[in-house]
């Protein structure tokens, strides 16, 4: 009891009054900034800005950088702005290759960073069973089986993503988030995903199964509608983005997630309570030297399940 009182008194102080604060914060210098997320179905392309201060409301895009790309030490492009920071090299990474990125600001140090677009992990099965019960929720029971073969002789890293695929339309903003840990509680997942943490997407490493094929089993990604004129099953489909990323890539997905969990999101508007739990910022993951952002490689394959009587 005596607890509760303490924490609405402190939550009443904290709310009650506001007071305008001037606040004398200290700019930090500028550093330039190089993202660029690149794979072999799509051109590289590269954006550039500047670091902002803690009052600016936009992005500070660079349109009079020099960008250099170069493919295992071989220059193979010089890059010119297509305004709003971007830089589309009309180049399409190839796997295995080793890419570098140096950009040049007018008044600032060269930065740079490198990585490769790794092998895919070649897939097996990747089949899903629907039961006909139906489970609490009034959805059919179904159970989804992905195998694909380790690449072998290094460690790797991998993203997954399911959508929904209704009537032929794909709905890529519905993907399934690893918060729903009723779904899987692989050990490789567990371990690796960050699953408390609210992640945006599946990822995890080959730790626990190095140089081998793997099995993930998930529950879901599965239901049908029956056809009564046609006596047949309509199964609603779904689709998987299976990704082989770097380890610069999967690097800054853990950072990514541990930021955003941490900011607490929004939810302090509904609950205030919520602001006792808010964490300090994480930095971000950045493999780029003298600047920050990120620059880094990935493989994906898009598979459609294979639904199974």
């Amino acid at each position: 009891m005596r607890t509760n009182l303490f924490l609405i008194s402190t939550l009443l102080i904290c709310f009650s009054c506001t007071k305008e604060v001037d606040l004398d914060i200290p700019e930090l210098p500028q550093k330039v900034v190089v993202n660029s997320l690149f794979c072999p179905d799509s051109v590289m392309q590269i954006h550039v800005s500047l670091t902002a201060g803690i009052t600016e409301p936009k992005i500070n895009n660079v349109d009079n950088a020099t960008v250099k790309l170069f493919e295992n030490d071989v220059l193979i492009k010089t890059i010119v702005s297509q305004q709003n920071g971007f830089y589309n090299s009309m180049y399409m990474p190839k796997v295995g290759k080793e890419y570098r990125v140096e950009v040049v600001v007018p008044g600032f140090d060269v930065v740079w960073a490198e990585d490769k677009v790794p092998e895919n992990g070649p897939i097996q099965t990747f089949t899903c069973k629907v039961d006909d019960d139906f489970n609490q929720f009034g959805g059919q029971n179904s159970k989804t089986i992905l195998s694909f073969q380790d690449i072998v002789g290094e460690l790797s890293f991998f993203e997954l993503l399911f959508y929904p695929m209704v009537n032929g339309n794909v709905y890529l903003n519905s993907g399934f988030g690893v918060s729903q840990t009723d779904k899987t509680n692989d050990f490789s997942i567990v371990a690796d995903g960050d699953i408390d943490m609210n992640p945006l997407t599946i990822y995890f490493s080959d730790n626990l199964f190095i140089d081998q094929e793997k099995e993930l089993e998930f529950n879901g990604f599965g239901s049908f509608e029956f056809n009564s004129a046609t006596n047949q099953k309509i199964y609603n489909y779904f689709i998987a983005d299976f990704k082989s990323v770097s380890k610069h890539y999967y690097n800054f997905r853990k950072s990514w997630t541990k930021h955003l969990f941490n900011q607490n999101s929004d939810a302090h508007y509904d609950d205030p309570l919520t602001l006792l739990f808010l964490g300090d910022p994480i930095e971000m993951y950045s493999n780029v030297t003298n600047g920050y952002g990120i620059f880094a490689g990935y493989n994906k394959q898009a598979v459609t399940i294979t639904y199974v009587e």
